[in-house]
């Protein structure tokens, strides 16, 4: 198959394929039948164009172009590995989808689950709302060591011994050194941390030594301040914030907004980029509260940087590359409820209010950092198969774990203070070390928002200039990748001090 038609079939299929999971997690589909794609697109899916595209690699000198080909060596392995699992990644996706639990005589779908104990009070409460899914999430793990375990063999055929070794090449990674580099994000902010979360938690009469993952959802709703962020205003000042920035959501036609409440439509917010930069849908389910602003927020942070790619832009560029750099512009925009100058513009929040506000949105951030932090940690170990148990500063001991379950446990606890199932030691994990493509935004995001501070002051957000400033970056598409990101803004590389700079300090 030439390259020119078979740039056109892949175009096809990962419409096809978008397109599938976005009406099932619309909740319009009441499954998904990704199968049937892969099988209509068999061609794609052959083991030689992985060897083509390596052989094309050897003789190319041109940067990027060796980055193109990256990508599409990125697609053709990711892909053929995926049309071997799709059998098996459909029952997982359609399980979860169409189970229910029973609660008080009303049968709730589990992806609403997450939404009911949220909005439940009482820690007890939670916690047996929560056991409710434990029978179904037995099963789900079944398949997924299923799915785990010929993953793996499918790999090593490939000639990838670990998952570590084969990201580092598709994405240009060194996950080691990474680590190295983010650990004290971790070890440097525990004290903080720990005093700030005692501190949330009394409000509620929660105890640091008797939390639980379920608890979290609760603490994040945040119900004390949902009269300053009423879920019927929440598309209205997404809107406005944009508007300041130059544009405007109601004429940008290439950005489709999806609101509606509908049952099994999944509760998480996302972005699906059909068709870069044509056609970018922007989807949430609200249910009221701050976190609905933040994830609308970080939602069309990703969609303005899709709508805004250069459309002469080779499809590799539009469609793939580094996950890291669209998640540096969602977190930009999402941390504007970081800004105090944002809260007062948009929200109702002022004086006792406002400072509540500011340290408990300073507090989730700095956990969701140190919860990803661990959740590599986990990851790197988990894909060397390395057992050693660690000490409370992260470094290895002479003892070992248990099991995998059992590390997964220890690490991610020891680090939030949440106490995680050991359960979700599989379905915590994303595909293709996105845990770290995360963590390199959080990093690049602090960097680019001090340089926004710095060109056109804390107001950054009411600037046109600032928007105008802000295509520079995103009419690239992905075609530079975070560090040349880091360098367009003005920095040698990606740098944590901004970052670790504003996890140390509660910003009352």
């Amino acid at each position: 198959m030439e390259q020119k038609t078979l740039l056109q079939q892949i175009e096809l299929f990962e419409l096809e394929l978008m397109q599938e999971y976005h009406q099932h997690s619309l909740g319009i589909t009441e499954t998904i039948n990704t199968e049937t794609i892969y099988k209509k697109f068999n061609e794609l899916f052959k083991k030689e164009h992985i060897t083509t595209q390596k052989t094309v690699l050897k003789t190319l000198t041109d940067h990027f172009q060796k980055r193109e080909h990256t990508y599409l060596l990125k697609f053709f392995i990711e892909h053929w590995l995926e049309h071997h699992l799709t059998k098996l990644s459909d029952t997982l996706s359609n399980k979860e989808a169409s189970a229910t639990v029973t609660w008080k005589d009303k049968k709730i779908p589990l992806r609403q689950l997450g939404i009911e104990i949220a909005n439940t009070p009482e820690q007890q409460t939670r916690k047996q709302m929560y056991e409710l899914s434990i029978p179904i999430k037995e099963e789900l793990l079944k398949l997924e060591k299923e799915i785990l375990e010929k993953a793996n063999t499918l790999r090593t055929e490939l000639g990838y011994n670990t998952e570590i070794e084969l990201y580092k090449e598709l994405k240009e990674v060194d996950y080691k050194q990474l680590l190295q580099q983010l650990l004290p994000l971790l070890t440097q902010t525990e004290t903080i941390y720990t005093h700030q979360l005692k501190k949330l938690l009394k409000q509620h009469n929660l105890y640091i030594n008797n939390i639980h993952h379920y608890d979290l959802s609760f603490l994040m709703r945040a119900k004390q301040f949902d009269t300053h962020f009423p879920k019927e205003q929440a598309i209205s000042t997404l809107k406005q914030t944009w508007l300041s920035l130059g544009f405007d959501l109601n004429t940008q036609k290439n950005i489709i907004i999806d609101a509606e409440e509908r049952p099994k439509k999944v509760p998480r917010a996302y972005c699906m980029p059909l068709k870069v930069p044509q056609e970018v849908h922007l989807v949430i389910k609200p249910k009221g509260g701050q976190d609905d602003y933040q994830a609308l927020l970080h939602e069309s942070g990703h969609s303005q940087h899709y709508a805004n790619t250069n459309n002469e832009l080779p499809y590799p560029f539009k469609h793939m590359g580094d996950h890291a750099v669209s998640e540096t512009y969602a977190f930009l925009l999402e941390y504007l409820t970081l800004s105090k100058e944002w809260l007062t513009t948009y929200t109702s929040l002022k004086e006792e209010s406002l400072t509540n506000y500011l340290d408990f949105n300073w507090l989730i951030n700095l956990f969701f950092v140190r919860r990803y932090i661990a959740k590599f940690i986990y990851e790197m170990k988990f894909y060397s198969n390395d057992l050693r148990k660690l000490d409370k500063e992260f470094q290895p001991t002479n003892q070992t774990y248990n099991s995998r379950a059992a590390m997964y446990n220890h690490i991610l606890t020891q680090a939030t203070h949440f106490d995680y199932p050991e359960i979700n030691y599989l379905s915590d994990i994303d595909s293709g070390f996105y845990v770290a493509d995360y963590l390199r935004a959080w990093v690049m995001e602090a960097q680019l928002r001090s340089v926004l501070i710095n060109k056109f002051t804390n107001t950054w957000f009411t600037n046109k200039e600032a928007g105008d400033y802000l295509k520079t970056y995103w009419t690239h598409g992905n075609k530079l990748n975070i560090n040349e990101i880091a360098k367009q803004a003005g920095f040698q590389n990606l740098d944590i001090q901004p970052l670790l700079q504003q996890l140390s300090h509660p910003p009352t």
